[in-house]
């Protein structure tokens, strides 16, 4: 509604302008709107200087001044406005703005490859009618701040005339309006229809989209947020984000993708990881959101949520990887959801149904062909005012137990490195519906940063100089900073300011750091508790308190007997394997283990005083190499698949000395198998870990 108030209503000083709206009744809801003020002014303008420095000797009577730049005889001034259709071409470029930028209502402005556009800071570019940012992989086009460290404003997309395209666009700088309500973002859009395809919006200094009752569509881009906030958030409109890159910090709050009020809208395909601060989510879904469709996204370290759908919310989630996150989906506020052939791993809990707000009642989702595994916590929760439905999943940590269910380790390919492809011997393999998979279909493996492992516990201290200790190896190329890091619940320790792990290196926290005195590698003492012998867990907590790793040990089957070991330690046969699993243990050669020596899956084994293995190379692709040294007497070879199955035997020459073998396993399927030597009086000796990879 416009209405035009005459200059004879207001007063010479402070005018007060009020706005007077009546209910149609007495229960109507409260109604919430925009007021905005224009003025025409009249006059005929006067140039009263064009010296870069203007003198002005202020008085009573009512002067505005108006700074106008003056053409220096080049073609790469923007006007304020743009009356007219117009294109900014790359002979041209820069293009410098000395303020705002306004596209005027029906007016298309065209931006060719390679072209440049500059802002004085806090200028922004307003468009209502539309703009064509026809950038190319070779020839992006550039938006950025005149001053350097300084930020512009943003673009601004204001009940458009017209649908926006933006392609191979870096945005660099941009911050947001100063209505923040409005224009919250670097990009911003109100009553506008956008398309943005492959942008840069990994160096703004705001949040990066956002958009209300508009259309959007963003394809290919990469964005990262370093405020409180979120990435993109779209409220009551419709869009599709697909095959983006989402990269977050430790800021508090910062979700990576956020719809409210979202009807049918698309979450696709995208890579989401490290929104490490105090309640980020990789998704929030809210506000009534209706039929979102989710999936094929992978979504690493969020601190609070992977996936969070509330506010009376329905979506369908399908072939998501969710890894490392507090709850890797939650549902509550009466929301509704379907999940499907999901991978959910390292979460503290897989899926979790639960009433946030009280009187608002809870979640339900129907869970179906997904794996829940390595949730240190739960696999599957709901409290009294949710519920849900599984329906052939598999879990290795489950307190809800229903028929056609399976709680057994599923059998991921390189889990540590985010490969959470099955194994051919998977018993995932074929069970879910129409004899697919459960779990994910194939994604692309994840190449961040592997997290750091507990590789060695010694409970039992007898018949050891060293005491208890844990020792934790980084199976990644780079140092990681452990400033921060807690262990907690068996023991209780937090690593001081300057403690680093080098890549392929141990730490070790001790009892009594005094036994390892001379050691080569670092030790710490932790400050308070045991390691009991009849077992219990162990957590490690990055500095931003998010779960790097856990192990829940224990003194009986398939754990090594407690009284077998006698002081010998329990260490990790390989960092490719999930160390949560008991078959991933080994008791240590003898007394005192190996603290400093993580010997991941290459490398010389001794069998007994006598006698030591080689195996080599590891991994493998067709002939393993096994040479025995020492004691006399023959040894069978025996390969057996994680499950323990035997795969391939072989016979080994009876002479002392070195002996050597070749097996051929070019017929083994690719995965992890154990290596066992049995001697001719019946012993049987883990010869180590090897992994078959073509």
């Amino acid at each position: 509604m416009n209405s035009t108030l005459p200059t004879t209503a207001l007063v010479a000083g402070e005018n007060i302008i009020a706005v007077e709206i009546h209910q149609s009744d007495v229960t109507s809801s409260d109604i919430s709107f925009d007021f905005e003020l224009q003025t025409i002014t009249y006059g005929t303008p006067e140039i009263i200087g064009t010296n870069a420095v203007l003198d002005v000797v202020l008085d009573t009577n009512a002067v505005t001044l108006r700074a106008v730049l003056e053409s220096d005889g080049t073609c790469g001034t923007l006007p304020d406005t743009i009356r007219q259709n117009q294109t900014l071409t790359l002979d041209c470029s820069p293009y410098i703005a000395a303020g705002d930028v306004v596209v005027s209502p029906g007016v298309t402005m065209t931006v060719d490859p390679g072209v440049e556009i500059h802002f004085p800071p806090q200028a922004n570019l307003w468009i209502l009618g539309d703009v064509q940012m026809n950038g190319t992989e070779q020839a992006p086009i550039v938006l950025k701040n005149i001053v350097p460290n300084e930020t512009w404003g943003g673009i601004f997309f204001k009940n458009t005339t017209a649908s926006s395209s933006m392609s191979y666009v870096s945005v660099v700088h941009a911050s947001a309006g100063s209505n923040r309500l409005y224009f919250p973002a670097a990009i911003s859009a109100y009553h506008a229809d956008i398309h943005l395809d492959h942008l840069d919006l990994t160096d703004v200094d705001d949040n990066p989209v956002f958009a209300r009752f508009s259309d959007v569509v963003m394809t290919n881009s990469r964005l990262r947020s370093s405020v409180t906030g979120d990435c993109i958030n779209v409220k009551q409109g419709y869009a599709v984000v697909e095959n983006c890159t989402f990269e977050g910090g430790i800021q508090p709050d910062m979700d990576a993708i956020d719809y409210d009020g979202v009807i049918g809208g698309v979450i696709r395909n995208n890579l989401i990881h490290d929104f490490r601060g105090d309640n980020c989510d990789g998704l929030d879904i809210g506000e009534q959101c209706q039929d979102l469709l989710i999936e094929n996204n992978r979504i690493f370290y969020c601190f609070d949520k992977g996936i969070s759908v509330g506010q009376q919310s329905t979506a369908t989630m399908r072939d998501n990887v969710i890894a490392h996150t507090a709850i890797g989906i939650a549902l509550k506020d009466e929301s509704v959801a379907n999940v499907e052939h999901c991978t959910l791993y390292g979460n503290q809990q897989g899926v979790s149904a639960y009433e946030k707000n009280p009187g608002h009642l809870g979640g339900s989702g129907s869970i179906t062909d997904c794996i829940v595994s390595n949730a240190s916590v739960d696999a599957y929760v709901f409290d009294s005012y949710s519920g849900l439905t599984l329906t052939r999943c598999l879990s290795d940590l489950d307190s809800i137990s229903s028929p056609g269910n399976w709680n057994t380790d599923p059998h991921f390919v390189n889990p540590t490195r985010y490969d959470f492809d099955l194994l051919p011997n998977s018993p995932a393999i074929g069970l879910g519906a129409g004899g697919s998979n459960l779990g994910s279909a194939s994604l692309p493996v994840y190449d961040g940063r592997p997290m750091l492992m507990i590789s060695e516990i010694l409970y039992n201290d007898t018949l050891t100089a060293t005491g208890e200790f844990l020792e934790i190896y980084n199976p990644g190329t780079t140092a990681v900073n452990l400033a921060g890091y807690t262990i907690s619940a068996a023991v209780d320790f937090t690593f001081p300011n300057g403690a680093s792990i080098a890549p392929g290196s141990v730490v070790v926290i001790a009892k009594t750091a005094s036994n390892f005195n001379g050691a080569s590698y670092p030790v710490y003492q932790w400050t308070d508790g045991k390691l009991r012998n009849e077992g219990e867990v162990i957590y490690l907590f990055d500095g931003n308190g998010l779960l790097v790793d856990f192990v829940r040990y224990n003194n009986h089957a398939p754990w090594p007997e407690s009284n077998t070991l006698q002081g010998r330690s329990l260490e990790l046969v390989s960092s490719t394997l999930d160390n949560h699993f008991a078959t991933s243990w080994q008791p240590s050669d003898h007394a005192g283990g190996t603290p400093g020596e993580f010997t991941p899956v290459t490398g010389t084994i001794v069998l007994t005083s006598e006698a030591s293995v080689t195996l080599y190379p590891n991994p493998v692709s067709d002939e393993l190499h096994i040479n025995v040294t020492g004691n006399a007497g023959s040894y069978t070879i025996r390969i057996c698949d994680l499950l323990g199955r035997e795969v391939l035997h072989q016979k080994m020459a009876t002479e002392t000395g070195t002996r050597q073998s070749v097996l051929d396993v070019h017929t083994l399927v690719e995965g992890h198998y154990f290596v066992l030597l049995s001697d001719d009086r019946g012993q049987t000796f883990l010869a180590g870990g090897v992994v078959v990879n073509r």
